[in-house]
């Protein structure tokens, strides 16, 4: 079985198969890993109502925030967008610029 997983692996190029869900990855908690779905959300302040959402296998948050704000602007039909998120989301490169 464990060289069945290792060709899997080779042959798709991914560093994780998860056994009990193929999308799903394992990712940091502050006290260990767990196999989970990282979900991102944008919720309109207005409203409160949720404007764009995602649902992927990447564990961390870093790389989330530019394209969730992106997708925010063009549903709600807008030009300027004021972003709002936790010090998980922190990455210089992730500030969009209009």
């Amino acid at each position: 079985m464990l060289m069945e997983i290792e060709a899997k692996l080779i042959e798709t190029g991914e560093t994780q198969i998860s056994l009990a869900d193929p999308d799903s990855r394992s990712v940091m908690t502050r006290c260990s890993g767990i196999v989970v779905y990282n979900v991102q959300t944008a919720v309109d302040a207005k409203h409160h109502l949720v404007i764009e959402h995602a649902v992927m296998n990447i564990g961390s948050d870093r790389d989330q925030l530019s394209g969730s704000a992106k997708k925010s602007r063009a549903a709600n039909g807008t030009t300027v967008l004021t972003a709002i998120a936790d010090r998980g989301y922190f990455k210089g490169g992730e500030i969009p610029v209009p």
